[in-house]
């Protein structure tokens, strides 16, 4: 069974090179497309950031209202004041057809970087990230006698729980230059089974925090991004009564490296695709045993590397509305190894495939982009749904008593998240939101979550 997961691993893995060397031609395809392209005129953004630019309308013009997300057009760079574009700019603002110059406005073959300063990117740039919901579905739990029911049940929470988190959480389609910080508390976080000295079988859980540090960065024209996320977590340590053991997940969790790539635009439309990465530099996992003189009895390393390829879609038209959508895919390449040699265990435990999908929508509640303080506020509406797409893998069958693997095998779950959006200091914005789980206790992960993320472009 591990020799099939290995070579499905394999196979999944040169299919997802495959994807990036293809949008990796693509882009040089496009570099070369554009520099026999003559100058033209373009819409200069007055603040690269996206986040504020002046334009006075005129009064009859479409989209007067919005006028916090445009900017003007400007004569063509190095020519003359009174051609046929100066004297067009200094009567009124030309059509968008003029501003932008490019009739197929889909057509990525000639993507020179101008297109950021058009007055659609500058709508699309200024919608916000999605919030998300993560913590990782697929925990690996121990059960002991008899295998595989839940008589005791706790989680081994590898790399401290900061590991296959989604890739939407503060994410879009569109690449970005950008610091960001997440905070992410997860009420009852980690759920376990306890039992008494009667036999009594007692849920519990405990609570998790969760730091994450990022940066992501454009090249090539603002067409690819690169993103890295570093996760750490608070402390996460519990015990249990009857067994009087303690079970430590560690505070350090998974690297994750996300390449991004613009495949389309429209004017309103904007699709990207890309792959993830996620290195397994995160803590292991450890139970430690009093009556094995309280060493470690059990250990799971953390082994597993993942890959995440996805596709994003941000819908960004003229008004306060805009729309997000989000498809990926979380595949584990290898597994990761258990060792139990008080009970003369060890082997391999391979994490589920994950699909993920996402939808979010936004309004504009205010926008001032002459404020100095509070240029902007957003309420956002997402719901998230996750599921395995094969059964768990099991260590442990009977007749031994102990055994790992997800016990709650198939998943489903549903998660709403609502948030406000505030765009302050020019170019950071400041989010809040809240995560709530729709489905029982075996198809969620956590009872509710709460999310606080800075995000600052430069």
């Amino acid at each position: 069974m591990n020799g099939l997961r290995s070579l499905d691993s394999r196979r999944t893995t040169a299919l997802c090179a495959a994807v990036v060397i293809s949008l990796a031609f693509g882009s040089v395809r496009a570099d070369e497309a554009y520099h026999d392209q003559p100058d033209e005129p373009v819409v200069r953004m007055l603040d690269e950031s996206a986040n504020s630019w002046t334009h006075e309308f005129a009064a009859d013009e479409p989209g007067a209202e919005l006028s916090s997300f445009f900017v003007a057009a400007e004569e063509p760079r190095g020519a003359p004041a009174d051609n046929a574009v100066g004297e067009a700019n200094a009567g009124r603002r030309a059509p968008l057809a003029a501003r932008t110059a490019r009739p197929l406005f889909g057509d990525l073959a000639g993507w020179n970087g101008n297109e950021r300063r058009s007055a659609a990117y500058a709508r699309a740039a200024s919608v916000p990230w999605m919030l998300g919901n993560s913590l990782d579905p697929t925990v690996a739990s121990l059960s002991l006698l008899p295998f595989p029911s839940v008589f005791y049940d706790a989680p081994l929470p590898l790399a401290a729980v900061c590991r296959r988190s989604g890739l939407c959480e503060n994410n879009k389609a569109l690449p970005h230059d950008r610091v960001f910080f997440t905070y992410n508390h997860f009420e009852n976080g980690v759920r376990y089974v306890d039992t008494d000295m009667m036999g009594e079988r007692i849920p519990r859980a405990i609570s998790l925090d969760r730091y994450t540090l990022g940066l992501e960065t454009t090249f090539f024209d603002g067409l690819w991004s690169v993103e890295a996320r570093m996760p750490f977590a608070g402390s996460l340590e519990y015990s249990r009564e009857l067994l009087n053991d303690t079970i430590h997940g560690g505070h350090v969790g998974n690297l994750s490296v996300i390449l991004k790539r613009l495949c389309y635009h429209s004017e309103s439309l904007w699709i990207s695709a890309g792959i993830g990465v996620e290195a397994p530099t995160g803590s292991d996992a450890y139970q430690y045993q009093v009556f094995a003189g309280g060493g470690e009895t059990i250990t799971i390393h953390n082994d597993a590397a993942q890959i995440m390829p996805y596709l994003g879609l941000l819908y960004a038209p003229e008004g306060r509305f805009f729309f997000q959508g989000w498809i990926e895919l979380d595949i584990a390449t290898n597994g990761n190894r258990i060792d139990a040699p008080l009970f003369d265990l060890s082997g391999r435990l391979y994490d589920q495939t994950v699909l993920r999908t996402d939808v979010s929508a936004g309004y504009w509640l205010w926008r001032n982009p002459d404020a100095r303080l509070l240029s902007g506020m957003a309420c956002l509406a997402e719901l998230h749904y996750t599921t395995a797409l094969q059964d768990a893998d099991l260590m442990g069958p009977p007749p031994l008593d102990l055994g790992f693997g997800n016990l709650a095998n198939r998943f489903d779950l549903v998660d709403l998240t609502v948030g406000l959006d505030a765009e302050v200091w020019d170019k950071t914005s400041v989010r809040v939101g809240g995560v709530f789980p729709l489905r029982s206790w075996d198809n969620r992960t956590f009872d509710a979550e709460l999310q606080v993320q800075v995000n600052r472009r430069f």
